[in-house]
């Protein structure tokens, strides 16, 4: 048995039931563990409908990194899973990662989304070990994007319940996004294996189309590109990836490239100039960090 974090907010779209029936179905639910943004639409009824009393509910409008960390601090099981609101796991979900979750240096199990440039559905089996990112070549982060050797995503991933102790609370506060980049690259700061496979698949009922002003949003906001990534070799990644798009007629994604070199260059600002922060920051991490 598992615990399964979610975070809501009015998700209590068409496909949420089927989102919800897809947990049940593949995942043997220890605590259902909610964290909402004070929805007006019923969501959290639903989810009672489905899990009854293995609900814990907790209301707050906390940050999206912070909403995360609260969920982690409830979680009493050796894993736990995060699987957002609008992703719907496939069948043999939790089965196919048993094997890996046995491996003593795993700590994060990341699966793909079937409607995703970044999965191949005729493939089984195959497993990508998340990169610290300086390790990685400048030169591959620019060509390449900071994603592919590097990156992460929450929307459905296993985790330890150990990764919490890796993390700070303060960092976490002040996500608004990046945190599954920051959550990774601490699990691999930390000596243990973060992997992406596409033994667990799942639909992203909502891939592929950008919220302009959700991104605006995040975007300016301190996010957790900026903790790792060096502003230079973002710099060079977004202008190559603009004038790709740019060539492609992509108004889109120029604006999703251009407003995420504005966030970090306002996200550097503050944590890096400010003395007080950059102070807090580095306390933080040091007293969390948990070596293997």
């Amino acid at each position: 048995m598992i615990d399964v974090i979610m975070l809501t907010k009015n998700s209590n779209k068409p496909f949420f039931k089927r989102v919800l029936a897809a947990i049940k179905r593949n995942i043997l639910v220890h605590h259902f563990i909610v964290v909402d943004s004070y929805s007006t639409d019923g969501t959290v009824d639903v989810i009672r409908e489905f899990f009854k009393d293995k609900v814990v509910v907790i209301k707050t409008r906390a940050s999206l990194g912070f909403a995360r960390y609260i969920g982690m601090k409830l979680v009493d099981t050796e894993w736990f899973a995060f699987i957002d609101s609008d992703v719907e796991i496939l069948e043999g979900w939790h089965e196919n990662a048993k094997p890996l979750m046995r491996v003593d240096r795993i700590w994060g199990i990341q699966g793909v989304f079937i409607n995703s440039r970044y999965a191949n559905i005729r493939t089984y089996g195959k497993i990508e070990v998340v990169k610290n990112i300086d390790e990685v070549p400048r030169k591959f982060i620019v060509k390449y994007g900071f994603y592919r050797f590097s990156g992460a995503d929450t929307g459905h991933v296993l985790l330890r319940r150990n990764v919490v102790s890796l993390l700070s609370p303060y960092i976490m506060k002040s996500l608004r996004s990046g945190e599954d980049f920051y959550i990774a690259q601490e699990i691999t700061r930390a000596g243990y294996y973060y992997i992406r496979t596409d033994r667990l698949k799942a639909i992203h009922h909502r891939a592929g189309k950008i919220n302009i002003s959700k991104l605006v949003e995040r975007a300016f906001n301190a996010h957790g590109l900026a903790l790792y990534i060096d502003l230079k070799t973002f710099t060079l990644y977004n202008l190559c990836r603009m004038l790709k798009v740019l060539r492609e007629r992509n108004v889109e994604l120029l604006l999703w490239h251009l407003f995420y070199l504005l966030g970090e260059l306002k996200a550097k600002s503050e944590i890096w100039t400010n003395t007080r922060t950059l102070r807090k920051v580095l306390a933080s991490t040091q007293c969390n960090k948990y070596r293997p």
